[in-house]
């Protein structure tokens, strides 16, 4: 396994201990909700997990995705939270408005497409 990753699997393990901790969940208390054994999350919280595990944490500590993985990945939210703040500026403008802009987009993307 490439060490990087290795080192991820970690660091999101230990995320999960902290917001496990933050909301002052034992580890047997959350191998319960999560209908896993102690062990389980004890594995997990060391960075030895399956995707099963790791979804059915994230579900049961009631997390988004992206608050578990390293700092490393926080940009890839940064770019969707920018899109997000745009696509919302531009529904705040009259109806013609936003036809305007939406218009001049996609002109704009047919023209960059076609060079």
């Amino acid at each position: 396994m490439l060490d990087f990753i290795k080192d991820d699997k970690e660091k999101i393990g230990d995320n999960l201990r902290k917001i496990r901790e933050r909301k002052k969940l034992t580890q047997e208390k959350l191998a319960q909700i999560m209908d896993v054994d102690p062990q389980t999350v004890y594995r997990m919280e060391s960075g030895k997990y399956s995707a099963e595990t790791f979804l059915a944490a994230i579900y049961a500590l009631k997390v988004d995705f992206e608050e578990v993985l390293p700092s490393r990945y926080k940009h890839l939210n940064e770019k969707k939270n920018k899109k997000d703040e745009v696509i919302y500026e531009i529904e705040q403008l009259p109806e013609s408005k936003q036809k305007f802009v939406w218009d001049t987009a996609s002109v704009a993307v047919d023209y960059i497409k076609a060079k």
